[in-house]
């Protein structure tokens, strides 16, 4: 991509603007080390209480890694009706290596999610430096490294890591595939199949790398990208569907059903609901809001040259990939964490605005980039801060607690039970209407225990209200900003 045909990154790769008296090498260095260690810090914590509306971030690091859990603890994939492998055999397969390898607990699970985020930071270095030069890979590395609202959620173990982390590889063998063999652009096909097994709110990102073929210029090989991305995709989809989907299709439809509602509005006012809701997002904006503001403004300018195509290939891409990434805006349940997905994309249009900006006001030093990095750090660092003060372990002192209350060998109902699972050896089961262990799960499993939230929308509060109405309470235990309550439930009538 010629220099002259994109003015507003001309400057950017300009040698004159690469060079400085730092080295880039140790930029880089001191980029990946500081996201290394802010990683690994107490990485035992809970999350900040503030990350996020949803619960997720305490009870679905359990959920999530329950299938793996139990092969390691009590010799088979399933002791319940919930089988988390349905949502994500990916992730719960290297969940289980982990855990086979270093033992079950919180740590040892987000120790996976630490190592993809590491992967896809420097990898996403790589992609900006082909189309935007060392200056603005740097920027953006520093960006997204650092970023407090990422740099939160890639340390817990949850499904969004490993998605953001494979969606990452996948764009940069498709960038590869520009310039390379077939070969590069059928990797990128299945990188993105592997993110969309891993966790299916990947789909809004398939069409983003035909999209962006269609923003660049007629030159280049996009047919053979194309079809190469395709065939790729296809490959993933062929072997998820005859070695996964096929033989658990009967559940796999169960789930998907049971979680469309979250996904697709009912009616053209709950359309219309989510996008007011979604738009605003207070969580997404006040914790990394010059990422969403610059990046915003980034997509504008680049959406303004699109016409010509004249954009570097990754700057297409990044487009097609916030275009695409939407339809988060159009869902009725669109928590915090899924907002992760167009970071990356949000990171390189924030770039692209910012050199636009220093090309203008101040053409001899980056001096308005080095101002959003700056401005990004310091609002992040403010949240870091009040987290650091605040922090607390209460899952894994809770899971601890849990295991000490309960006789080993016994069943605890709840989802908030899974949730507080990791830093104990006791079975759990999480009981969902409709889907698993909704049926007298109390006879069913021998369950002793039940592990429910105090707030009256708790599942087991809400259709099992008259079996507690008979359980006698044993203590309370928080986790993260909630309290749940561990009752000794009646035992079931002898048949």
């Amino acid at each position: 991509m010629d220099a002259k045909s994109t003015p507003y990154v001309s400057r950017a790769v300009a040698p004159a603007r690469e060079a400085g008296r730092v080295p880039a090498w140790l930029v880089w260095s001191l980029i990946l080390g500081a996201a290394l260690a802010l990683r690994l810090f107490n990485l035992a914590a809970d999350a900040p209480t503030t990350l996020s509306w949803s619960g997720a971030p305490f009870t679905d690091e359990g959920l999530y890694s329950h299938a793996a859990r139990n092969r390691v603890l009590f010799g088979v994939w399933r002791t319940d009706e919930w089988d988390n492998r349905l949502v994500s055999p990916l992730h719960d397969a290297l969940a289980y290596l982990v855990f086979r390898w270093l033992g079950v607990g919180y740590v040892q699970l987000r120790l996976l999610s630490v190592l993809l985020a590491m992967v896809a930071l420097a990898v996403f270095w790589r992609l900006l430096r082909v189309d935007l030069g060392e200056r603005l890979a740097l920027l953006g590395a520093a960006l997204w490294g650092l970023d407090y609202f990422w740099l939160q959620f890639s340390r817990l173990g949850l499904l969004e890591p490993g998605m953001v982390a494979w969606l990452v590889i996948g764009a940069w063998l498709w960038r590869r595939s520009l310039d390379g063999g077939a070969a590069w652009a059928l990797a990128s096909g299945v990188a993105i199949g592997i993110a969309w097994v891993w966790k299916s709110l990947a789909l809004l990102v398939v069409p983003a790398p035909l999209l962006a073929l269609l923003l660049l210029d007629p030159a280049l090989p996009r047919r053979r990208v194309a079809a190469g991305y395709t065939a790729g995709l296809g490959a993933v989809l062929v072997v998820y569907g005859v070695a996964w989907f096929w033989p658990h299709r009967n559940e796999l439809v169960a789930y998907q059903q049971f979680y469309a509602a979250d996904r697709f509005p009912a009616s053209l006012d709950g359309l219309g609901q989510a996008l007011g809701r979604n738009v605003r997002s207070p969580y997404v904006w006040s914790q990394t809001p010059v990422i969403m503001a610059v990046g915003v403004v980034g997509a504008g300018i680049a959406a303004g040259r699109a016409g010509h195509r004249a954009l570097p290939p990754v700057v297409a891409l990044s487009l097609a990939w916030v275009v695409c990434g939407l339809g988060l805006l159009l869902m009725p349940y669109s928590p915090p964490r899924y907002y992760t997905l167009v970071l990356p994309p949000l990171v390189c249009l924030a770039g692209v605005a910012a050199n636009v900006a220093d090309n203008l006001f101040s053409p001899r030093r980056p001096i308005l980039s080095i101002g959003v990095l700056g401005l990004s750090l310091v609002w992040g660092g403010m949240f870091y801060m009040r987290w650091l003060g605040e922090r607390q372990t209460t899952l894994p002192d809770s899971s601890r607690a849990l295991g000490a209350l309960v006789p080993p060998g016994e069943l605890v109902l709840g989802v908030s039970a899974c949730g507080l699972s990791l830093d104990n050896e006791l079975r759990c089961a999480p009981p969902f209407a409709g889907l698993a262990n909704d049926a007298a799960p109390v006879a069913a499993l021998g369950a002793k225990y039940a592990l429910v939230e105090n707030n009256p929308d708790d599942y087991m509060r809400r259709f099992y209200g008259a079996l507690l109405a008979e359980a006698t309470p044993i203590r309370t235990l928080p986790f993260g900003r909630q309290r749940a309550t561990l009752y000794r439930l009646e035992d079931p009538p002898t048949p």
